[in-house]
């Protein structure tokens, strides 16, 4: 014999005293925002990671076409410390073939 139903629950109920609602959702709102805690973590620690495999070296790019600051000035220091470098050693080699050998 029921008098009327839970508006909470919707189980009937014939005593409201010794009446306990069942709860519709249990625990999964719960373990839902866990999972959902735990999944944005595990986003967080892949970008992390991402980021600190994705250093990029000045000195080792060996990419012509990157446009990173550093890289293209370390780029053209290379080129222009070759050129100066290709020019001097060229003049010092042409002075010493002018100079003779001393005498012993």
């Amino acid at each position: 014999m029921s008098l009327r139903t839970c508006g909470a629950c919707g189980q009937p109920r014939s005593n409201p005293l010794t009446h306990v609602c069942a709860s519709g959702k249990g625990d999964f709102a719960r373990r839902a925002a866990e999972h959902k805690r735990a999944e944005a973590a595990a986003r967080r620690d892949a970008a992390a990671a991402a980021r600190k495999a994705a250093k990029h070296d000045y000195a080792d790019c060996r990419d012509t076409d990157c446009s990173r600051y550093p890289c293209r000035v370390y780029r053209e220091g290379i080129e222009a410390g070759r050129a100066a470098g290709i020019a001097e050693g060229y003049s010092r080699a042409t002075a010493r073939a002018t100079q003779t050998a001393p005498a012993l």
